[in-house]
């Protein structure tokens, strides 16, 4: 009987034991897990609180000063160009004599002593060998323009179509030796008048003196020309007379 109550005894205190010893294994583990649980936990803070002083740590850039920002460069403006100067018109010669650019042998020269004179309503050119008038209205509105080309001629000439670039001549006055015929080479000409010594002659241009476009040219200038043609010995009205 006591045998059996020994055997039984240690029966129950050898599943005691077990149990005592499962026990122990399950609390080692169960606290082994929540030291792990709380590694983890501790390591994910450590992560955490690096990655927030890395953002912290982060310098926020600087927000752009407009007033120290260069401002962009302006679009450079294109040179207007500079316009090209207008040629300085050459003035027309006047009414106002050109002394002559030579002299003859004998000393003669056309324009000695020439003056424009007035009389009466009347406009001529006179001198030491002729005496030439003009018709009034036309001299006067200064349509008339002349020069010395030599020691022995004068040439009339259209103010308005010389002043427009156009030679304009009307005709040109020549004085020749009563031996000379050299006259009679040109294609239109006149005897003007004769005097002791002289004779003198008018030519006339034989190609286009005016802008036969412009219809004042052509209307002043042919009355002009018109005017031109009474220079003639063999006429009665005719306005030269030599001395």
């Amino acid at each position: 009987m006591k045998n059996k109550t020994l055997s039984l005894l240690l029966g129950v205190v050898t599943a005691l034991a077990v149990v005592a010893a499962v026990l122990g294994i399950f609390l080692v583990g169960v606290r082994h897990g929540a030291g792990k649980q709380e590694e983890t936990q501790q390591t994910a803070e450590v992560e955490s609180g690096q990655e927030s002083v890395k953002e912290e740590a982060q310098p926020t850039p600087p927000e752009k000063d407009s007033s120290t920002e260069p401002a962009a460069p302006s679009p450079t403006a294109t040179p207007v160009p500079t316009a090209t100067p207008l040629p300085t018109a050459t003035p027309a010669p006047t009414a106002t004599p050109v002394p002559a650019p030579q002299t003859s042998s004998d000393g003669y020269r056309i324009d000695a002593g020439l003056q424009e004179r007035a009389s009466d309503g009347l406009v001529f050119l006179d001198g030491d060998h002729f005496t030439l008038y003009f018709n009034s209205d036309d001299y006067n509105a200064g349509l008339w323009g002349w020069e010395v080309t030599g020691s022995d001629s004068i040439r009339f000439y259209y103010t308005r179509a010389n002043q427009s670039g156009i030679t304009g001549t009307v005709f040109t006055l020549f004085a020749y030796d009563w031996g000379e015929n050299g006259y009679e080479n040109f294609p239109n000409y006149q005897i003007a008048g004769l005097s002791e010594d002289k004779k003198y002659v008018v030519t006339f241009a034989t190609d286009v003196q005016i802008n036969p476009d412009d219809p004042v040219q052509v209307e002043e200038y042919g009355r002009m020309r018109d005017w031109a043609l009474t220079i003639d010995q063999n006429q009665v009205s005719n306005p030269f007379s030599a001395k």
